[in-house]
């Protein structure tokens, strides 16, 4: 039960640090030393011992340096990671066991990230894919062996405009640590999408994705698409985009399907899925009831569990 336990502890994380814009958790107390900086991307370590977050000083978002920090969940043994001064240490990520972390390094101030793991023992750390793309949200198999992370196509750094809005074109890959070769899960483009997860089931893997341009639209103009193309998209999904798919035969299955006939809401959503038991629980955020187990609410949001049958 110590990883469910986790698991519910890391989304309740996620979702009041989205309420308090990243600014902190009511969860844990704040540490001293890092109450004037921008903390996010919080998670917990499979003991439940200790947090760890992005740590950014405040200024001009493309001129922050951001580091790794962590500390007792009381506030207490706060841990800043020492790095490269002209590097950026963000999103990391717990190893089944505890003893590494997974994050992404930016040295160079454009879209462009390597994934690194670090040994939280020595803090000696290493590249363990260094392409020049836009890697996100890397995350660990169950058995360590490799990694599973999203990859964007498109960024303000390789089209006209600057704007971050300009980030889509979303795939999944994975990681190999042992041979070093990375793996394109997914050709989907999709417009945008959340940390995957492998359950504990093989291969399989969940996430959230919106709007795969790569079935629906027009690949050349993914910004346009016909109201026959939306209305397909809509009739077979609904509002749901949370996504589970086998590594090995790559089926799409969608995991539910929200009706919102039976919310007071008018648009209803699930985002941010995070596996448990072995695959057969599912964890994310909605505002739209009658998909699972309501566990935690806040606001117009809440916690979900759904068991998978």
């Amino acid at each position: 039960m110590r990883v469910e336990r986790n698991l519910v502890a890391v989304l309740i994380l996620l979702i009041t640090l989205a309420a308090c814009g990243g600014e902190g958790s009511a969860l844990f107390k704040p540490p001293v030393r890092l109450e004037k900086a921008k903390i996010s991307n919080s998670v917990v370590s499979p003991s439940n011992e200790r947090v760890m977050a992005t740590y950014c000083p405040k200024g001009p978002a493309r001129s922050r340096k951001c580091h790794l920090a962590a500390w007792d969940l009381d506030g207490g043994n706060v841990k800043l990671y020492r790095k490269p001064a002209h590097h950026s240490w963000l999103e990391a990520m717990f190893s089944p066991d505890g003893t590494e972390v997974v994050f992404e390094l930016n040295d160079t101030g454009r879209y462009s990230t390597k994934l690194a793991i670090m040994d939280l023992v020595t803090e000696k750390w290493r590249i363990v894919e260094g392409s020049d793309t836009y890697k996100i949200w890397p995350s660990f198999h169950p058995n360590g062996k490799k990694l599973i992370y999203a990859a964007v196509a498109h960024t303000p750094d390789n089209t006209e405009s600057r704007s971050r809005s300009n980030l889509y074109g979303v795939d999944i890959h994975s990681l190999n640590l042992a041979t070093g070769r990375t793996k394109a899960l997914t050709d989907y483009r999709f417009k945008s999408a959340s940390r995957p997860h492998y359950t504990g089931r093989g291969d399989e893997f969940v996430f959230e994705g919106k709007l795969p341009m790569n079935i629906f639209f027009n690949p050349n103009k993914p910004k346009y698409f016909t109201s026959d193309q939306i209305g397909r998209y809509t009739r077979k999904f609904g509002k749901n985009h949370i996504l589970i798919i086998n590594e090995i035969d790559k089926d799409w299955i969608p995991e539910f399907v929200i009706d919102d006939r039976k919310s007071m809401v008018s648009r209803g959503y699930s985002i941010g899925p995070i596996p448990g038991n072995k695959g057969n629980i599912l964890y994310f955020e909605s505002n739209v009831g009658i998909i699972g187990k309501l566990i935690n609410s806040q606001r117009s949001s809440g916690i979900w569990k759904r068991e998978k049958k």
